[in-house]
């Protein structure tokens, strides 16, 4: 047996553990006139990592962190901080807990999403709800202030009616005008790695 035979062999056995599954989510791309200027930190937790763990990564990240609650222990995590996307990458390989294929997948693709709505079946079923904002939080470890995301902040407000308090507002410099929505297929049930 060669190795793509076996490699297929194991796979056929996880797909048949999975359901089909769509969801839409947030690109992490970031446009201002219809340029793209950066994106933003999207992170997946769902390696059962501690909320100790995580606050620990957000503690060392500046600009708006966003924490949303993704399913029983997993976490969703939106930093508003605009980067390029080879420094995106890099902070999210650094990022302990953060889901490697997720890493992976939106590094060839160009971007990350971050589901932003309820997963659900072919049929209808609603497999997983709509994530869950937890907290926001506010770091300025570095003076050197990165301009932060006006559409993801704006998003934010419209999906998950998390406003912002103005006095946190006016201490960034805010830039983008347009982003993206993506309704994508995924899988759920098995094991985590053969998310689409």
């Amino acid at each position: 047996m060669n190795v793509n035979e076996k490699n297929l062999g194991v796979q056929s056995q996880r797909f048949d553990k999975l359901v089909p599954a769509y969801a839409s989510g947030l690109s992490s791309i970031v446009l201002s006139q219809g340029v793209v200027i950066g994106h933003v930190l999207f992170c997946d937790f769902d390696s059962d990592v501690g909320i100790d763990v995580i606050l620990d990564e957000i503690s060392k990240l500046n600009g708006v962190c966003v924490l949303f609650s993704s399913s029983n222990q997993h976490f969703h995590l939106m930093n508003l901080a605009i980067r390029d996307r080879n420094e995106v990458a890099l902070l999210k390989l650094s990022m302990q807990g953060d889901d490697a294929k997720h890493t992976k997948i939106g590094y060839r693709r160009r971007r990350w999403i971050l589901r932003c709505d309820d997963k659900k079946g072919f049929d209808g079923e609603t497999l997983k709800r709509k994530p869950v904002f937890s907290r926001i939080f506010f770091n300025d470890a570095d003076m050197d202030f990165q301009m932060q995301s006006r559409i993801h902040r704006r998003l934010l407000k419209e999906i998950y009616d998390v406003e912002m308090p103005q006095e946190m507002i006016v201490r960034y410099v805010w830039g983008g005008d347009e982003t993206e929505i993506e309704t994508y297929m995924t899988y759920e049930g098995g094991e985590k790695g053969w998310t689409q």
